[in-house]
């Protein structure tokens, strides 16, 4: 037994702000009949287009239109008109959709016109010719269709001299522009693949023909992940991809084995067998390819794969093992046979890539132990990446984690090594930059600290830290050389330090400093050398500056008189 919804306007303004359409909307419903305020109609109207959009959000289309047609009943206006007319194509009720199309283009947002016209033309070349008669002959989409039925056509009789001719007729702003692109595509598809997939990225993932030019991208996939693709398909979508391919009944019979296959239990053991068994559809070298990518899911395949194609490698074998390992989890055994892998990669090192290939594989072993939270504690770690970079030294991510890791490990003399080694690399690459400066701080190299600033400035001039760090490394420079007595150097440097300030945003530090220096320079404030006292001379100096300094903000004496 439902209780009756209190109908008071907080309550209702309450469920609608919950989210609660469908009370909202009853609650409203409810409210209106007993008085009709403008502002209670305005909110049942605001609640029958959300719960529309939330119905067809979820793929419910049909209940979503009935909605916005519930709610034309209450309001006259005609909000969200574009959505209802989506909704009602995609609920099946075309006619009705398409006469709405035409008879209410002054109430549709004119960006709204052209997408749904070209749901109108994707209808229309999927078979449903009806929808023609609603709309009139003289209608671009109807005039379009001719010319797009005439280029099928003639790409059908392997005519695509004629059927471009009728493309070109098409213009751009055309609802079938998609199909045209589409077209293009397939024009060209076996004689320039790349091209073809740089037409059909163009098509928009909005697009009624989105789905088309997925297929077509599906087609040129390698044969792994085409398999993968057309498991996913439906009969009549594979019965595409296959005429595109050029495949017979035969050898569509034959994928159709194969996707039965994937879905066995054992899946893997009833895939190589078929790929086997099939080498002259296939391929032996992509036949190979393929059963030797499913060793590592199915390492009891290797007995028939070695009677099937040749014995395997030492290299392929520790590969197999390693990754069979990974998979399971066992990352210490997996360890274990990369690191023979990467001993047999080194016993021929001529070979090409053989060098790249157990790079990454020692960055690979990195990797593992970062997975196992090791990395740090892990003292093979340094001497997998150093190995790695002499074999590829262009890897700057490898130059970061081995600076990280003498960092975290307190080896000083490793960390500048690997941090100079990183520059040389990427003298202009803002990582490796941001740590050549903390780097030089951490030395008190305060020069060399600007310098990487300034680089850094050059490549990226809003770089916030590495105008901070600039500004601090010549403060820090400069207090050097006031302690040595060099005070036009000294100048010289807090004068660079204020060029990394904004006027308006400045700290003051600088200014200080600059005081404090022309007290020193003076004599009105004498530096200390005796060492032991060093840092109660620092302190004193420092307080007695500020103190003069403060003096001299409130009294007009200049600089060199004493406060």
């Amino acid at each position: 037994h439902n209780r009756p919804i209190e109908t008071s306007p907080a309550l209702a303004a309450d469920l609608l702000a919950k989210g609660r359409y469908k009370e909202a909307i009853e609650a409203y419903k409810q409210l209106v009949k007993k008085q009709p305020h403008e502002e209670w109609q305005a909110a049942l109207a605001k609640a029958y287009l959300l719960r529309a959009q939330t119905l067809a959000d979820k793929g419910m289309y049909k209940e979503a239109a009935v909605l916005w047609e519930n709610r034309a009943n209450w309001c006259p206006d005609k909000e969200l008109i574009e959505q209802y007319i989506y909704w009602l194509i995609r609920a099946g009720r075309h006619i009705r959709a398409a006469h709405l199309l035409t008879e209410s283009t002054e109430h549709l947002p004119p960006a709204a016109i052209g997408p749904l016209q070209a749901q109108f033309g994707a209808l229309l070349l999927a078979g449903a010719i009806e929808v023609a008669e609603a709309f009139p002959e003289e209608a671009t989409l109807v005039k379009h269709y001719a010319l797009v039925k005439e280029a099928l056509g003639a790409y059908s009789q392997g005519d695509d001299k004629i059927a471009e001719e009728s493309l070109k007729q098409i213009p751009f702003r055309s609802p079938y522009r998609d199909f045209r692109t589409i077209l293009k595509a397939l024009f060209i598809i076996n004689a320039d693949p790349n091209g073809a997939r740089q037409l059909l990225d163009k098509v928009p993932a909005e697009s009624p023909y989105a789905h088309f030019a997925k297929l077509i991208r599906m087609a040129g996939q390698d044969f792994e992940s085409l398999l993968d693709g057309l498991s996913q398909l439906g009969h009549r979508e594979q019965a595409f991809i296959a005429h595109l391919k050029g495949w017979d009944k035969a050898q569509l019979k034959l994928i159709s084995t194969l996707l039965q296959a994937a879905t066995k239990q054992n899946s893997h053991k009833a895939l190589m067998e078929v790929v086997a068994a099939h080498q002259h559809f296939f391929g032996e070298s992509d036949s190979r390819q393929f059963c030797l990518a499913l060793l590592p899911s199915y390492p009891a395949g290797v007995k028939f794969y070695e009677k099937t194609f040749g014995s395997l490698s030492t290299y392929d074998k520790n590969r197999i093992a390693a990754l069979s390992h990974e998979r399971l989890g066992h990352l210490l055994k997996a360890e274990k046979h990369w690191r023979s892998h990467v001993e047999s990669l080194k016993q021929h090192p001529k070979e090409k890539d053989n060098a790249l290939k157990a790079a990454l594989i020692l960055r690979h072993l990195v990797e593992l132990a970062e997975k196992r939270g090791e990395v740090f504690d892990d003292v093979d770690v340094p001497d997998f990446l150093a190995e790695s970079l002499r074999l590829d030294p262009d890897d700057k991510s490898s130059y970061i984690k081995l600076i990280q890791w003498y960092k975290h490990n307190n080896d000083q003399h490793n960390y500048n090594k690997w941090v100079d080694t990183a520059v040389k690399y990427f003298p202009k690459e803002s990582d490796i930059l941001l740590i050549a400066m903390e780097a030089a701080t951490r030395k008190t190299a305060f020069k060399k600290a600007a310098a990487f600033a300034k680089t850094l400035l050059k490549v990226d001039p809003i770089n916030i830290k590495a105008r901070q760090i600039a500004r601090s490394s010549h403060l820090s420079h400069a207090r050097k050389l006031i302690k040595s007595g060099k005070y036009d150097s000294a100048r010289n440097e807090l004068e660079q330090a204020a060029q990394f300030e904004k006027p308006s945003q400045r700290s003051g530090v600088v200014q200080i400093n600059q005081a404090l220096l022309e007290l020193q320079a003076q004599g009105v404030v004498k530096p200390k050398t005796r060492k032991r006292k060093a840092k109660k001379t620092t302190a004193a100096v420092l307080a007695t500056s500020c103190l003069c300094c403060q003096g001299a903000k409130k009294t007009t004496y200049p600089l060199g008189k004493k406060c």
